[in-house]
């Protein structure tokens, strides 16, 4: 059954939208993009449930999802149901077939062609970008020898598995490197990064994050090591394949 959103209040009521896995739901950036202070740039996910239903699925925004005045962390979605998000209502309802109704996975088109670019503006966009990197402290880029594999054995991720051919790579519940979808887990929850020929954790959250139950801020990891981020458990092993 497909299943369309429509805001029933809020800056953009009346708009409908269709309803797939994949698609995020926030301020800005975001395929159903809603301009309403009280929702978070990334605030919820649609994906699939187990029970072949669609789920709403809160990113760890700051006001969450509320459905009959309850703040949820995840939504399955059902016909008739209202969500609030943010400062706006949402209502879930069945798609007929001959719907029109806006694809979230387009951009819309523009009212009028774009005013071409003259040269001297990719020039100041270069400009930009060198400036911001020597702002910014650069991180080499380096391959993981072994490769490192994480799978995700516990929560909502289960059977989710990261083979990391180079580092650093960034997790996190804002990331848009490699994402993790528990509630609990922070905007950027940990890196996965190679140094001195060895492959080492690092968090700034040392109350959150746990390596085989403790708490750490930067370590080694090793085969079998377990970490954990709230309700989510991701199991270490390493590979030599190089494929």
């Amino acid at each position: 059954m497909s299943l369309r959103l429509k805001i029933t209040s809020g800056p953009l009521q009346g708009r409908e939208y269709q309803l797939k896995p994949g698609i995020i739901i926030g301020r800005s950036g975001a395929e159903i993009s809603i301009n309403d202070a009280k929702i978070s740039g990334r605030h919820a996910k649609i994906e699939n449930g187990p029970a072949g239903d669609l789920l709403m699925i809160d990113l760890g925004s700051t006001n969450g999802l509320l459905v009959q005045g309850k703040k949820l962390t995840q939504v399955s979605l059902t016909h008739g149901l209202t969500i609030r998000i943010g400062n706006t209502f949402c209502e879930i309802q069945k798609m007929a077939p001959s719907s029109k109704i806006e694809d979230s996975t387009l951009p819309p088109l523009p009212n009028k062609p774009p005013k071409p670019r003259e040269p001297s503006d990719y020039f100041a966009d270069l400009n930009l970008v060198l400036s911001k990197k020597l702002k910014n402290k650069i991180r080499a880029i380096l391959p993981f020898k072994p490769l490192v594999i994480l799978q995700v054995t516990h929560g909502l991720q289960t059977g989710t598995e990261w083979t990391l051919g180079y580092g650093p790579r960034t997790f996190g519940a804002s990331e848009l490197d490699l994402h993790i979808l528990d509630p609990g887990a922070p905007p950027h929850t940990f890196s996965v990064e190679p140094r001195n020929n060895r492959i080492y954790l690092t968090t700034a959250h040392p109350q959150k994050i746990r390596l085989n139950g403790r708490a750490i801020s930067s370590e080694e990891l090793k085969n079998g090591d377990e970490i954990a981020v709230a309700d989510t458990r991701i199991k270490v092993s390493f590979s030599d394949e190089s494929d």
